[in-house]
């Protein structure tokens, strides 16, 4: 462990997460010189995601709640993180190695950078049966993404920005990517792939129609905070 490196805190919401937790938390052994701390807070998980954690990453946090959403699931682990540096994993995906380093190498070059993310590779999980990856889409090109899971932040964002909100079903970190603009914050976007997401069965919930209207929603929020802050059509601010 290098003592000259800032410590990071790593935020992984989970919820009935035991077949794919293990990868994702093995993903971040080794990153940022091993200055991390990482944060699982198992948002009322009924299946065995509490003895992955226990059993394999005894060093890691382990932190329970009542089922409350992927939202009030990272603020809990806000609150309980102690680093300078914030970073998410979702508990079905995995990171590169070298993610944090390079990350945090911004910073030290730019320091008036408050967020850093990084581009985006998606995969086929390797259980899905050949009629089932056929159904689900999966771009092959690298692609930048602003997505709390891609992100490396300064703590002090989040006094400015404010905490994940907890009232959609999804779009959490559409709404909250879209808060931090409006703030103006200098943010940095990596051309290196950060982040590997995993594509399986059970991660395509968020195209279902009845959670259109929560995207919508969040849209139209966005747009009546530009016009209370009178930004012409809702136009792009800073």
């Amino acid at each position: 462990m290098s003592d000259d490196l800032p410590l990071v805190s790593v935020i992984i919401p989970v919820l009935n997460g035991e077949a794919y937790l293990d990868e994702a938390l093995a993903s971040i052994r080794g990153q940022a010189g091993g200055r991390t701390e990482v944060i699982v807070v198992d948002d009322g998980s009924t299946d065995g995601t509490a003895d992955v954690v226990r059993a394999r990453h005894g060093d890691m946090h382990y932190h329970y709640q009542e089922n409350a959403g992927i939202g009030a699931a990272r603020n809990a682990g806000l609150r309980l993180a102690r680093g300078a540096f914030i970073a998410f994993l979702d508990a079905d995906d995995c990171w590169l190695p070298g993610k944090l380093d390079r990350q945090l190498a911004v910073f030290r070059d730019q320091p008036e950078t408050v967020a850093v993310f990084g581009h985006i590779r998606q995969f086929h999980s390797p259980e899905l049966s050949a009629e089932a990856r056929a159904r689900i889409l999966c771009p092959e090109a690298p692609m930048p993404a602003e997505l709390p899971s891609t992100m490396l932040c300064r703590r002090a964002v989040f006094d400015r920005v404010g905490p994940f909100e907890t009232r959609w079903k999804v779009g959490q970190d559409a709404s909250w990517i879209m808060r931090a603009r409006e703030c103006g914050l200098r943010v940095v976007m990596l051309p290196d792939v950060v982040y590997m997401r995993r594509l399986h069965a059970n991660n395509n919930c968020n195209t279902r129609s009845e959670y259109f209207g929560d995207r919508l929603r969040i849209i139209k929020a966005m747009l009546d905070r530009r016009r209370i802050r009178g930004v012409p059509g809702g136009g792009q601010t800073g």
